[in-house]
């Protein structure tokens, strides 16, 4: 039994006030209920993940990143919460990645890049006790998603 699944049983038993001889035991007796809940800290637009350069060596030239481009989506869990309950609280997509439907173009002589642009998460994931009383059991460091927008992309130099 790892530390943890101790620190569970010993919350049930703090908790409800039942006693707890084993993991089997409190799992086979009802279980420890358990609910997670997101704490927003930070939510912004933001440029994500570089999708593609391009150069422009002489006057008069130019260079493209095309649309199509694929951007992912990071989504971090943490306490055995899972990655579509986190985008569920989060309100987006759970789907690893999106295709990007728009391009960026230059005619100025440089190296050029385009990056995918969306909205930048900042959180923490809350495991509750789901008793009579439900009751705080761990909380997780500060952790992040990136939804890119399949719409927009930033383009720079």
């Amino acid at each position: 039994m790892n530390s943890k699944t101790w620190a569970r049983a010993a919350a049930a038993f703090l908790l409800a006030g039942v006693t707890i001889l084993s993991t089997a035991q409190a799992s086979t007796a009802g279980g420890i209920r358990t609910f997670y809940r997101v704490v927003p800290v930070t939510d912004y637009l933001s440029s994500g993940p570089k999708l593609g350069s391009c150069i422009v060596s002489s006057a008069g030239g130019g260079c493209t990143v095309t649309s199509g481009k694929t951007a992912t989506r990071t989504i971090s869990v943490e306490l055995g919460y899972t990655r579509a309950g986190v985008a569920g609280k989060l309100g987006i997509s759970s789907a690893k990645s999106t295709t990007i439907t728009v391009g960026c173009s230059w005619s100025t002589k440089g190296t050029h890049y385009a990056y995918a642009y969306g909205r930048q998460y900042s959180y923490r994931i809350q495991e509750w006790y789901d008793g009579p009383t439900p009751k705080l059991i761990e909380t997780s460091d500060v952790v992040h998603a990136f939804d890119p927008f399949s719409n927009s992309i930033y383009c720079g130099a």
